[in-house]
């Protein structure tokens, strides 16, 4: 028997969602960062195995600039067959609002408790247990620490338990509705995101203009985009040294992301 379903990725921002996307499809997919609103737009990662194909959709963070628009925001989940809420140690006003509105929509929830791995002791949790499991009558709830990938297998495995027969939507080869283009431009933002901090704006863009792939080589061709001269000076770096590090650490995620050797090459404009 094979099994069909759709899982959305939710919660406020920081918590981990796109960390948890990505070890849930075991391909490095959606950014990450501790920066908020490292993810601008939903990502799709595709499971498949020889039962299951699951669909997992990684939403943009909600914040103060986004949470009287939930519904905008989560308009998706409409059509979607699993809810992950992703919370960490501390239950805010975000999450209570994210709550009332899936309340809503009569959706099966799962809640998962990440980054579990801030309780100093097992016993700190039980508490923090006993106060969700009043909130709401969740399907489960499953604390899990991402980054290290502690019970990620026992997640996936849950959620197995929740997806409904069906036959498979993509071929198992698939692993992203997403082009090539974007996700690399994706992995080239997060280094630059990681090395340059609060000095550039959240709005600097990527772009991948070609990709050539030989035999055993991708050939990729980028260009970064900056508002001004000052802005293109930072992202340089002295004697180009930042650049050079940004070109370096992200030619070495494009190379897992495709197991080949990479020659990125990068440009900068205004």
């Amino acid at each position: 028997m094979y099994y069909y379903g759709t899982v959305v990725i939710v919660g406020r921002v920081n918590v981990g969602k796109s960390t948890i996307l990505n070890k849930l499809v075991k391909k490095k997919l959606s950014i990450t960062s501790h920066k908020i609103c490292t993810t601008k737009t939903n990502i799709v990662g595709i499971y498949n195995n020889s039962n299951y194909q699951i669909v997992f959709i990684d939403t943009p963070g909600i914040n103060n600039k986004n949470i009287n628009n939930i519904s905008k925001q989560y308009n998706i989940i409409n059509n979607v067959d699993i809810i992950l809420l992703v919370i960490n140690k501390y239950w805010t006003k975000y999450e209570e609002l994210i709550l009332n509105y899936l309340k809503k929509l009569d959706k099966l929830i799962l809640l998962v408790i990440n980054k579990i791995d801030f309780f100093k002791r097992k016993s700190d949790l039980l508490p923090y247990l006993s106060f969700l499991d009043k909130k709401y009558n969740f399907s489960n709830i499953i604390p899990i620490c991402a980054k290290k990938n502690s019970n990620t297998n026992m997640l996936l495995k849950i959620i197995y338990n929740y997806i409904p027969s069906g036959k498979p939507k993509f071929p198992n080869y698939i692993i992203t509705n997403q082009s090539y283009k974007f996700i690399l431009s994706e992995l080239i933002r997060e280094k630059i995101i990681k090395f340059l901090n609060k000095e550039l704006p959240y709005t600097t863009k990527v772009k991948v203009i070609y990709i050539n792939k030989l035999e055993n080589t991708y050939n990729i061709f980028a260009i970064v985009y900056v508002k001004n001269n000052s802005q293109k000076k930072i992202i340089i770096g002295n004697n180009g040294f930042l650049i050079k590090k940004i070109n370096f650490y992200a030619t070495k995620n494009i190379e897992i992301f495709f197991n080949k050797k990479v020659n990125l090459i990068l440009s900068i404009k205004i």
